[in-house]
């Protein structure tokens, strides 16, 4: 049965892109004809094929304001940012009132980096349209990237007011929180998502990094495990798991966790620092020094690993390579 319903999908699209090609070889000039046909492949996903059919239409009217839109979205659904924010200025230098290009226009100076130009181009989005909710969370993710939080805060809480069911904004909310070292406070947005979105990977993650900070590790490691049910595959959760299980000196645990970021981040120096201090504390002195040694070559220039390395010697008895780490740690002190 699905079978035939696919085959029925693909029939129905088929028919309707030989029909706009049809129209559009009958009447070459009709550049709405190539817009419309341009759309029906934005909504398939096909942006490449999209970009090409609105530029044909732009051959024939390059005065519409709304085609150059159309291509600087296909161009920011394809990642390609720079043409993107080509033809998006190009669109709001036509039509000024154009609110939409400019939101645009500030996500994609947003992915680019260009965060004071985002807020330049979003402040006169409002003035056009005050009562865009995603306006409000474009210039708050702006805002937070220039760590302007109490800004970002109540932009994001603007944009929740316009639109409550807006749950980037409000994971936005919580990052600012976070950043603010309000984590209490990121804690509770974050859990609303969760009253939603069950399955959210990075809101688990972040519930566990601010009970981290707040040095609460039971509740810290009960959200990364259940962060670690849904996607595995970051190292920065076994880092912090790995911390976690340290603090309540659960070494063992700790140290298959910090070996299993190691595994997929072996470039990461404080998963060798943290993995050297559990088998220190576990009397695992051999190892410590093994992994020590390694780190050092990630990182050569941190006194804390020298410390370490120094008081690992010194329980092995070997007084004078302890000596001699200190001595190197103390190159990098102020």
């Amino acid at each position: 049965m699905d079978d035939i319903s696919d085959n029925n999908l693909q029939d129905k699209v088929n028919n309707m892109i030989s029909y706009h090609r049809d129209l559009c070889k009958r009447d070459p000039n009709n550049y709405k004809a190539r817009v419309d046909f341009g759309v029906f492949y934005t909504q398939l996903g096909n942006h490449k094929e999209a970009i090409e059919l609105f530029k044909e239409a732009l051959l024939i009217n390059n005065s519409d304001y709304s085609i150059w839109r159309l291509i600087g979205i296909s161009y920011t659904k394809l990642k390609n940012y720079d043409d993107a924010i080509m033809h998006l200025e190009k669109a709001y230098k036509i039509e000024n009132n154009d609110y939409i290009s400019l939101n645009w226009l500030g996500k994609c100076y947003i992915e680019v980096g260009r965060y004071e130009e985002a807020v330049d181009v979003l402040n006169k989005s409002f003035m056009i349209s005050p009562k865009e909710y995603l306006n409000w969370r474009t210039l708050g993710i702006a805002l937070y990237h220039l760590k302007r939080m109490d800004e970002a805060i109540e932009s994001f809480e603007r944009a929740m007011e316009l639109n409550k069911y807006d749950y980037e904004s409000l994971y936005m909310l919580a990052l600012s929180y976070k950043d603010k070292y309000q984590y209490k406070k990121s804690i509770d947005i974050l859990k609303k998502i969760l009253e939603v979105e069950k399955d959210n990977y990075s809101v688990y993650f972040n519930i566990g990094f601010c009970f981290f900070m707040l040095n609460d590790f039971n509740n810290a490691l009960s959200s990364f495990i259940k962060a670690s049910n849904i996607d595995n595959k970051d190292y920065l959760l076994y880092y912090y798991i790995g911390i976690s299980l340290y603090e309540i000196k659960d070494y063992m645990n700790a140290i298959d966790n910090l070996n299993k970021a190691i595994e997929i981040n072996n470039k990461h120096s404080s998963s060798y620092y943290y993995l050297g201090l559990v088998y220190y504390s576990a009397g695992l002195y051999d190892n410590a020094i093994y992994v020590l040694e390694e780190c050092i070559k990630l990182d050569n220039s941190n006194k804390e690993i020298y410390i370490l390395l120094s008081n690992t010697y010194n329980a092995m008895g070997d007084i004078e390579k302890s000596i001699i780490a200190f001595n190197k740690s103390k190159e990098f002190m102020p």
